[in-house]
């Protein structure tokens, strides 16, 4: 059976170890800078907002980080927010929190995207929706409220 690139790696190392990712992401910085790249994006939610945060006020960043955070952390992002200590002590460009992810449904490949037609061989199922329509409108909300962009993944055209 065919692996993922990023499963071969989970396979080797421990993903909640955090000295183990600050090490690997120290490692790679400079090698994002030697290529030229300025600017990453990244969707890995609080934590690693956290070692952006530490890397950034350490001098230690080098390139400016987009932060796209799980809806999860909305009232995590509100408090934060409401006493000014969301994206760190300093005040400069390199780390900002561009948006939040909603997962509307799923995938193709797992059949768990939202279909408005069963899945061929498979004509019963048509995936799954994540949320419903009212805490999507919720979410939607508070982001909004909080002046953050919103990124839905709706794979399935019963998802859109």
């Amino acid at each position: 059976q065919e692996q993922s690139a990023t499963q071969l790696v989970y396979d080797v190392i421990d993903e909640s170890n955090p000295e183990m990712t600050r090490t690997l992401v120290l490692r790679l910085l400079p090698e994002l800078q030697k290529s030229g790249i300025t600017t990453i994006h990244d969707i890995e939610g609080m934590d690693a907002l956290r070692l952006f945060q530490e890397l950034r006020d350490e001098g230690k960043l080098g390139v400016r980080v987009q932060m796209i955070l799980p809806r999860q952390v909305l009232p995590e992002l509100r408090k934060k927010r409401s006493s000014r200590r969301l994206e760190g002590s300093k005040a400069d460009d390199m780390l900002s929190v561009g948006g939040i992810k909603i997962f509307a449904d799923g995938t193709l490949g797992s059949q768990t995207a939202a279909m408005l037609e069963g899945f061929e061989g498979n004509p019963n199922n048509r995936g799954i929706l994540t949320l419903s329509e009212q805490a999507m409108n919720e979410t939607v909300s508070a982001a909004a409220e909080m002046g953050i962009s919103v990124a839905i993944h709706a794979i399935g055209d019963r998802a859109a």
